[in-house]
């Protein structure tokens, strides 16, 4: 465990850019955020979402280089 919990997320039906961009816009006390996926979607190469993604790998899971990443974009200031 890395003591880091899921606050919330956007769902399986939202997996495009829009949809973390509208679950940002609704919950403005957010301080910071990360995306984690197995797959590459609609979006996921465009800002805010570029520079806050971590692609994971579906058949090994997260990885402790994924963690790390995890945790770096989560402490950055910005």
């Amino acid at each position: 465990s890395i003591g880091a919990k899921i606050i919330n997320k956007t769902g399986f039906s939202n997996r495009e850019d829009r949809g973390v961009k509208t679950y940002l816009l609704n919950n403005k006390d957010i301080e910071s955020w990360v995306v984690v996926d197995d797959s590459r979607f609609p979006g996921f190469d465009k800002e805010p979402i570029v520079s806050r993604f971590v692609n994971t790998d579906y058949e090994t899971g997260m990885t402790e280089e994924d963690a790390k990443k995890i945790i770096y974009i989560l402490n950055r200031k910005e």
